[in-house]
């Protein structure tokens, strides 16, 4: 969201400027026709973002749910999810896997809201992929709930048999 300020008050400034230097025409129409047309730009686009911001995933039996600020919420079923990794933003590895393995074949929903981290969850399909930020210490705990040696079916201790000895027969 900081970035997107930054951008909307440098291209105001600049879109004046180019305005305040033109020798024909009104300068006061270009300059408010700018400002009003960057008003609504880039408030749609803050929109946009506001509305795709994950705010809370809720894992059930069988389904994951991932709800949005405006967004209704999406609803994915256990048996369609391909993958779940957590991506360092600035690590060149994980950049080069995510481009190498769904680059122009994935679509993915969220806007991320931490710069550092950020959870990826890809489905079977090209267009329910999702991407979410979370608190470090929440992001652990959700990845050590949910992961598959915790979450599926119960499986009982293996019980060593006990060794009959021959010799004391």
């Amino acid at each position: 969201m900081g970035v997107i300020s930054v951008l909307i008050l440098l291209s105001t400034g600049m879109n004046i400027y180019t305005a305040s230097q033109a020798t024909e025409g009104d300068i006061a129409y270009q300059v408010g026709f700018l400002i009003v047309f960057n008003i609504i730009y880039f408030g749609s686009l803050f929109a946009f973002a506001y509305f795709w911001v994950p705010t809370k995933v809720t894992r059930t039996v069988d389904t994951l749910i991932i709800s949005f600020k405006g967004a209704s919420d999406s609803i994915l079923e256990l048996d369609d999810i391909k993958e779940v990794r957590v991506l360092n933003t600035f690590s060149c590895s994980d950049y080069c896997y995510m481009i190498k393995n769904y680059a122009c074949r994935k679509f993915f929903w969220g806007v991320p809201t931490s710069f550092l981290k950020r959870m990826v969850i890809v489905t079977k399909t090209c267009c329910m992929n999702y991407q979410i930020s979370m608190k470090d210490a929440v992001m652990a705990e959700f990845l050590l709930d949910n992961s598959p040696a915790t979450s599926s079916a119960y499986v009982a201790p293996d019980v060593e048999a006990p060794v009959v000895n021959a010799m004391s027969k």
